[in-house]
């Protein structure tokens, strides 16, 4: 018996969408509850206790399965994947070819992409409020490297330091004090 459907109810911002409905009772999700919004079934399995709930969205080729939730308004899209016992929250997002997976929290306003391999709340970083704007940056593990989104800066760390110093020039500049010490923090907890 398949455990969702999904009903005729658009996404008001991408009508591609739909919500779907749970068909029977599973891990806290009761017969009858709406879920969030797939594009198809390919995006959420019908096995396991995968959920997409609330306003969160699952669409392009990317996949929902074990007993991964993605929920709030939160994203997965590309050719992410969301597996085992990960959570994907809040208003973060996954995309392009990135993966989480275990146990892994990925919340807030934090952006896993590209080749990430998130399986752990070890393997990311994700800080508010530093920098001239207080833009989110979420630094996160590969399979060979870490990588860093920062306002519209995505890549590796070594061309993160680089950005900041272009950026930052003056050594006590409390924006450039802050960036230092993220850096420091990504070194000491995501390269080992």
């Amino acid at each position: 018996m398949k455990k969702y459907e999904i009903t005729k109810e658009c996404h008001p911002g991408n009508p591609k969408l739909k919500r779907i409905k749970a068909l029977k009772d599973f891990a806290s999700v009761k017969r009858g509850d709406l879920g969030g919004f797939v594009e198809s079934f390919d995006n959420l399995s019908q096995t396991g206790d995968a959920w997409v709930s609330s306003d969160a969205r699952v669409y392009g080729n990317a996949r929902v399965y074990g007993n991964a939730w993605v929920s709030g308004d939160a994203r997965v899209s590309g050719n992410a994947r969301v597996l085992d016992n990960a959570r994907v929250l809040d208003n973060a997002q996954v995309f392009g070819d990135a993966q989480v997976l275990g146990n892994a929290w990925v919340s807030g306003d934090a952006q896993v992409f590209g080749d990430g391999h998130v399986k752990s709340s070890l393997d990311i970083i994700c800080i508010n409020g530093i920098g001239s704007v207080g833009r989110t940056t979420t630094a996160f593990k590969t399979k060979e490297e870490v990588l860093i989104k920062c306002g519209c800066f995505e890549g590796g760390l070594v061309a993160f330091e680089t950005q900041v110093k272009n950026t930052y020039p003056d050594k006590k500049n409390i924006e450039r004090e802050s960036y230092d010490l993220l850096i420091k923090i990504i070194k000491l907890n995501l390269i080992k």
